[in-house]
Parts: C-alpha cells; sequence; structure tokens
C-alpha cells in the first residue's frame, strides 16, 4: 500500500454494524464486550456511551430513551440525529455476528494504539528521551484492550464451572504442590496470579527457600519455572542446587576432593538438573520491564507456571523520586508482571533495622514502603531457632481468612526438610 494512501486503522462498517445490532437487540451489549474509546468515529463513541448510560441506569435500549439520553448529552445533532440511528437499525438486518463484528472493531483499535506506540518511540529516538517501562506498560494495556470488564453473569459462570470441576475431584492442594506439607495444606500450595513474598534478617536461608521450591517443582512437579538470580551467578546457584538434591557440597565442587560415593551422588544430582524444567538468569541489576520481555519470550517456548526473583530490591528500575518510590514500583510491576503472564510468583524482600533486631517480625518491619505488604498475597516472614536447628514460617499476610499458620522446617545443610508429616 502506498504510505500517501494509508489512514488510520478503522473499520466503520464494522462499528455501524455493531450498535445497529444492539439497537435490534439490545441483551447482546454486554457480550460485545466494548467501549466506547475503542471506536474510531466520535459520532459512533458518543453512541456507545449512551448505550452505557442507559445500562448503568437500568433503562431499556430503544431508540426513544436513546434520543432522550443523546438529547441529555448534548449530542443528538453531533451523531446525525434520529435519521442516523434509523438507518443503523435499517443497514443492520441480524445481530447474530454482532460478536464478529464487535472482534473487528476491537482488533482496529489495537492496531490504533500500536500506531501510537511507534508514533511515541519515533519521537522519543529523535529526542533521546525514551521511557521503556511506559512503552511496555501501553503494549501490554494494547494487547488486551480486547474485552474488559465482564458481566457478572459471565463471571458467575467461569466460578461456577471452576467449583463444579474442583467437587468432581476435590483436593486440598488444588494449586502448584511446594514439597512443604504444611505450606500446601495452609496455601492450597502456589497459584497462578498470586505473589509470596519471603521476608527474613540475613542468613536465615530465604535465597536457600526459595531455590528449593523452584527446583522441586520444576523437578517433582514436572512444571516450567523461570528463576531471576540477581544476587549470585548461575556457576554459584548450580553449586547450591546439587547439595541440596544430595550431591557433593559447594566445597568439594570447588576444590574438586570427593569422597567415596560423592562421583554417584554428583551424576545423580546432575542428572535431575538436566531433565528438570528450571531456566535460570543471572542477569545482575535486570529492570522489570526487560523480565517482562525475557519472560514473554521464555512463555513463547515453555508454558512457564512459577517465576521466582532473588530479590525485589535488586530490580534495577531506577525511576522513581526516591528509594521509596522505586521499591513500591518494582514491587507493584512484579505483581502486575505475574497476574498479566498469569503464573505464580515468589520473591524475597530483606527486613529493616527494627525487624532485624526482633525474634519475630511484624508487616510494618518489612524492608521498603509499605505498597510492598500491600501488593503480595502471602507474605511469610522467616526466623531461625539455633537451639534446634529450624527455621519457622510466620505468616504476616494471607489472602485466604483461613490460610494462616506457623510452618516449622528443619535445616539439614542446603536443605530445609518438614517437621510435620504429609497430610494430604
Amino acid at each position: 500500500m502506498n504510505p500517501e494512501t494509508r489512514t488510520v486503522p478503522n473499520n466503520l462498517e464494522a462499528e455501524r454494524s455493531c450498535i445497529g445490532s444492539v439497537l435490534i437487540d439490545p441483551e447482546c451489549f454486554d457480550e460485545l464486550e466494548l467501549t466506547s474509546a475503542q471506536f474510531y468515529l466520535t459520532r459512533h463513541q458518543h453512541i456507545w456511551e449512551a448505550f452505557e448510560t442507559l445500562i448503568s441506569n437500568h433503562t431499556p435500549i430503544d431508540i426513544i430513551p436513546l434520543r432522550a439520553e443523546l438529547d441529555r448529552m448534548g449530542k443528538l445533532d453531533n451523531v446525525g440525529g434520529v435519521a442516523y440511528l434509523t438507518r443503523l437499525i435499517n443497514d443492520v438486518p441480524t445481530s447474530m455476528n454482532a460478536k464478529a463484528y464487535a472482534l473487528l472493531v476491537a482488533q482496529e483499535a489495537t492496531n490504533r494504539e500500536y500506531l501510537a506506540i511507534g508514533n511515541l518511540l519515533a519521537q522519543g529516538a529523535f529526542s533521546g528521551d525514551i521511557d521503556p517501562a511506559t512503552i511496555m506498560d501501553r503494549l501490554v494495556k494494547a494487547q488486551s484492550i480486547v474485552g474488559g470488564a465482564k458481566s457478572i453473569s459471565e463471571s458467575l459462570r467461569e466460578l461456577d464451572k471452576n467449583v463444579t470441576a474442583r467437587r468432581a475431584d476435590p483436593r486440598k492442594v488444588w494449586g502448584i504442590p511446594t514439597g512443604l506439607y504444611d505450606y500446601d495444606s495452609i496455601t492450597g500450595g502456589l497459584h497462578p496470579q498470586e505473589t509470596t513474598l519471603l521476608v527474613g534478617p540475613p542468613e536465615v536461608g530465604k535465597t536457600t527457600l526459595l531455590l528449593q521450591i523452584c527446583i522441586d517443582v520444576a523437578i517433582k512437579e514436572h512444571r516450567h519455572v523461570a528463576l531471576y538470580e540477581m544476587e549470585m551467578d548461575t556457576l554459584r546457584l548450580l553449586q547450591r542446587a546439587i547439595y541440596m538434591l544430595g550431591g557433593p557440597s559447594p566445597r568439594k565442587l570447588k576444590s574438586g576432593f570427593f569422597d567415596e560415593g560423592d562421583d554417584e551422588s554428583y551424576l545423580f544430582a546432575l542428572t535431575q538438573l538436566e531433565c528438570s524444567f528450571l531456566h535460570i538468569s543471572d542477569t545482575p541489576m535486570l529492570t522489570t520491564t526487560q523480565m517482562r520481555a525475557d519472560l514473554a519470550r521464555l512463555r513463547s517456548r515453555y508454558p512457564i507456571e512459577l517465576v521466582g526473583v532473588d530479590y525485589l530490591n535488586l530490580f534495577g528500575d531506577t525511576d522513581g523520586r526516591d528509594d521509596n518510590e522505586r521499591s513500591k514500583l518494582r514491587s507493584r510491576r512484579f505483581r502486575a508482571i505475574c497476574r498479566e503472564a498469569n503464573v505464580c510468583g515468589i520473591s524475597i524482600q530483606s527486613l529493616n533495622k527494627q525487624g532485624i533486631s526482633k525474634s519475630v517480625a511484624e508487616i510494618q518491619d518489612v524492608s521498603g514502603p509499605a505498597d510492598i505488604g500491600f501488593d503480595a498475597d502471602w507474605i511469610y516472614t522467616l526466623s531461625k531457632d539455633d537451639a534446634d536447628n529450624t527455621v519457622k514460617m510466620n505468616p504476616l499476610k494471607g489472602r485466604d481468612a483461613d490460610g494462616r499458620g506457623v510452618i516449622v522446617l528443619a535445616r539439614n545443610g542446603l536443605r530445609f526438610l518438614n517437621i510435620a508429616k504429609p497430610h494430604y
């Protein structure tokens, strides 16, 4: 197509057909899942806004109340008056294809947003002022512009379908099992779009616990896991993983001095990791925008179900007025990424000075602004008891009212063991 003849993406015929379909059959309005902003023509935006107002006021969509609403808005003449509304009805013989028309309208709205993003990138390239986070946010929103809010009846149907499936196959752990029996019993496992925050003082085992969960999910549950390790390189991480799986200690792996039986245990652990579904990034100071892009790349090839981040404050995002503002943005963006990608998320966060000095920390002791506590669905603070070599996971927050309880783990080298026996 000649660039000089190109027009802004739109499909006016589909827009007219959507409006005409609603005037013929008002019941199809909810099914179309469109917003006024998705229409290209201004007059069509006004008409759809009037539809939305009538629906919210529990007024039937008909030519007479529609005319009255447009008149109240001062837009009746702008849309072409009653003559144009009547023409829309006459031009659409049936509403049977309304959904197909709506998809065309939504797609062109998405294309217009892509064009706007491209123009924004071009302007930024010339001025040298490009904000990657803003661009990525707009891209994500552009992809999700088809759809939007759903009617309560549609959401209830989804809920009932889910409950029916659960009742046909009831289980205490309906998410992804972590292998920590008490944790899984309390939380039901790890769940898509939910984020879990592991908080604790230095050397309590936060990274070890995160690594163990990621490895066990990847090996025992055969789920694809993306681990973003920003505190140590992959080599050191894998040395820990080998030991965690019963192989030689990191010291032996570094020195090369193996004892009898170490060769076999090393090869066994190596084989387990080789056959696992674990994907590791050790890029330091990775930004949330870069992680989102890398996760999208991974998800195009593998069905990623769990994302682990070590740790939240090591994200390299620099936008924000101060450290608190930056921490808040990192936390919020990580949660948004997990929701958009429909994956489980686990991240680590440190305690502030007051929290480190306490035997059991509270939610206000989590390092950073209070928003971090609001963003996570589950927050557990880890506290160590050197007397019996145990670590307690104390619940600070849980989305489910009944999902609370202290979890006690025994520390054995670089692995946490369940104190409780399996009870599910």
